[in-house]
């Protein structure tokens, strides 16, 4: 029985994307300041790497070093191919892309950051909250 085992590693194409906050927290409800952050979304796997190794072969969550391309990986899945070969699906990531859905999706975060700015400034504009205090106690509720 051969002791060499051929193996492949793929790593993540990540997708660059967009998250609106609107800063509220269970700790504070009166102020809380919205924000954007980015954030990845994993789009497919792809081959970054062929080789053969001695058996066994590596397990899951195992930390394996490739020496050719001096990188540290964490393996993530593991599949058997038909060509009697392991698949390797690792925690490396080979490429961002930023593209039209990217852009697209940080717009519509900007326009929900820039609508929920314009409705904190009016409740915290002084002349609307100068008209509340106006108002008898009766008539809050309207």
């Amino acid at each position: 029985m051969d002791d060499k085992i051929k193996v492949v590693f793929r790593g993540h194409i990540m997708r660059k994307m967009y998250a609106f906050e609107d800063g509220r927290s269970v700790y504070s409800v009166y102020y809380y300041m919205p924000y954007i952050y980015d954030t990845k979304q994993h789009v497919e796997y792809e081959k970054f790497h062929e080789c053969t190794i001695n058996r066994p072969p590596f397990e899951k969550d195992e930390k394996v070093f490739i020496t050719d391309l001096n990188l540290e990986v964490k393996i993530e899945g593991i599949m058997r191919s038909t060509t009697d070969e392991y698949v390797y699906d690792t925690n490396y990531i080979v490429c961002v892309l930023d593209d039209d859905i990217s852009s697209d999706n940080k717009k519509e975060a900007e326009q929900k950051l820039t609508e929920e700015l314009v409705r904190y400034n009016n409740w915290k504009n002084p002349v609307l909250i100068a008209e509340e205090n106006k108002k008898k106690w009766y008539q809050f509720w309207k």
